[in-house]
């Protein structure tokens, strides 16, 4: 299938000797990006940053005009010419963004053949629904994660098909990770928010993705391919960072047991370790600081809806990978709430 799409896109494109022979530009791919990047930055060459000139500095107004005004000689942009360190650490948001997803890439071969080696969690398989479900959602992701390393190869129109191709399959990984968003293990007053979370980033991200991809084609691209390409690499690197939250979710566990760290919140710590490495690269500060507003409100409502006192301590607790974490335990915590926690934590 994979190939019969790149072949679909070749056939719809002009071929990078075609588009040169006639004076256009070729788009390079994600990896030659990457790879052109830090060759450059061996060259120890000087980058330029380009800033409206009115962001930078106070531009005198000539009879009521501005710089966007025919009154004066300022320029409407303004570079700025910094070292590639500053560069790469402070401006090159989609280097950095490519970096961490590289590093996820190699995670994930871990991950699926964990999952490829062991059955899945007795919770998975209680009914019928949360069995196929989470069929789903193991396939959705693995082939999300395998067309995402395709796109990264691609240009032009096979670049486009194999976005769309990619996108089925987060959009069947985003739904089935909402169903299963009750279930999560860890302390759900945590655990649920920062899963809901995920699931609203990344449909942010996957919704974002798909328009400019549908806009792109809209677009004649006779002189430059990539208009607004630059943006849609950066929708996809975002899409596939918030989506590797899953993923290094299961990293940190594996740290965690590992090494023998936050033994009694194992999983609660995983899942906001995860999101640190995710959101910022995806997003920048902003999705951090929109992820964690959303964290901390829930703590405020959660209890308007969870009404029964042994359902809040069931919110409350760390639940591990036990296979039923069944009433008995939940009444346990019930009858030994009233004692400090460290008393009754491992009871």
């Amino acid at each position: 299938m994979t190939s019969i799409i790149i072949d679909l896109g070749r056939r719809d494109s002009e071929s990078p000797k075609q588009r040169l022979q006639n004076g256009k530009v070729v788009s390079r791919t994600i990896s030659e990006r990457f790879t052109s990047n830090l060759i450059w930055s061996t060259e120890m060459e000087k980058a330029e940053v380009c800033y409206r000139t009115d962001y930078l500095y106070k531009v005198p107004k000539v009879n009521g005009t501005g710089v966007n005004g025919s009154s004066t000689s300022y320029p409407k942009f303004h570079q700025l010419v910094v070292s590639s360190m500053n560069y790469f650490v402070l401006f090159d948001r989609i280097g950095s963004s490519f970096l961490v997803w590289i590093v996820s890439l190699i995670m994930d071969a871990f991950v699926i053949y964990y999952h490829i080696k062991n059955r899945p969690h007795p919770k998975f398989t209680l009914t019928g629904f949360r069995l196929i479900t989470i069929m789903l959602h193991a396939l959705g992701g693995a082939f999300e994660i395998l067309s995402g390393i395709c796109v990264a190869f691609l240009r032009a129109k096979a670049r486009l098909y194999m976005i769309y191709f990619m996108s089925i399959f987060a959009f069947i990984h985003i739904v089935t990770a909402l169903i299963q968003t009750p279930i999560v293990f860890g302390t759900r007053k945590v655990m649920i928010p920062c899963y809901h979370m995920a699931v609203m980033l990344k449909i942010f991200c996957w919704c974002n993705l798909v328009f400019h991809v549908v806009e792109y084609e809209s677009v004649n691209h006779e002189k430059m391919e990539d208009e607004i390409e630059i943006v849609i690499v950066s929708w996809f690197l975002a899409l596939e960072l918030i989506h590797h939250i899953y993923v290094w979710v299961r990293v940190f566990i594996w740290v965690s047991s590992r090494f023998n760290l936050f033994q009694k919140n194992q999983y609660t710590v995983a899942i906001i370790l995860a999101g640190m490495m995710c959101v910022p690269a995806a997003l920048g500060a902003w999705g951090n600081l929109i992820f964690w507003s959303y964290v901390m409100l829930y703590q405020l409502v959660w209890k308007l809806f969870v009404r029964s006192r042994n359902d809040q301590i069931f919110f409350e607790a760390e639940l591990h990978r036990n296979p039923f974490f069944s009433d008995l335990y939940r009444d346990r915590a019930s009858k030994y709430s009233h004692l400090p926690i460290y008393l009754y934590a491992d009871l």
